[in-house]
């Protein structure tokens, strides 16, 4: 009966040494390899690493698309008032030969005429019309005789001797210069001085 138990094959042991044997051979590998949970807490951490850049990539967009669409808007009032300016100053210099007229009408109205129902409706229009432009910040250039001339503001229509007004500095004024605040809309047609 002894030989019975000397001649069970290795391969049929009791299954306490088989379980105790492999607990020994994983006790022994275990420092060999990392835990199973080490390694999904890597696997997070760069997967948290690669969603911060993400997000950080979709947050420089954002900021660079809200800088752009500041800029659009700050460029887009800018054409927007530059356009409203550019048609003001269209309409206000096709008024200045309809005040040349009133003014000029007015300059020689006859004598006899001043008291005339009509002549003083034909003024009224014109005060209102100069007070309608002067709303919209319109302004005459000073052309007065004996000014100096400035090239920017006045133009030379013709050059003439004078005693009384020193060279280079305006005689008379032939037509009114207009100003719309810094914008001349039409320059000072003057005569110079030799």
């Amino acid at each position: 009966m002894s030989e019975q138990k000397n001649n069970v094959p290795q391969n049929e042991m009791a299954p306490e040494v088989e379980a105790a044997q492999t607990t020994e051979a994983t006790d022994t590998e275990a420092p060999a390899t990392e835990p199973e949970g080490h390694s999904d807490e890597v696997s997070l951490a760069e997967r948290l690493t690669a969603l911060e850049k993400e997000r950080d990539e979709y947050l420089d967009q954002w900021r660079r698309s809200a800088a752009e669409f500041q800029n659009f808007r700050k460029r887009e009032e800018r054409l927007r008032v530059e356009r409203e300016r550019s048609a003001n100053t269209r309409v206000l210099k096709k008024l200045l030969p309809v005040m040349d007229d009133l003014q000029r009408a007015a300059q020689y109205v006859p004598q006899e005429l001043t008291s005339n129902d009509w002549v003083n409706g034909m003024l009224a229009i014109e005060r209102k019309l100069w007070s309608v432009l002067e709303q919209e910040s319109v302004t005459t250039v000073d052309s007065a005789p004996g000014s100096s001339f400035d090239p920017t503001v006045h133009e030379a229509l013709l050059s003439e001797d004078s005693e009384e007004v020193e060279s280079g500095h305006i005689t008379k004024e032939l037509e009114r210069g207009y100003r719309h605040g810094e914008t001349v809309l039409r320059p000072a047609r003057v005569a110079v001085a030799r």
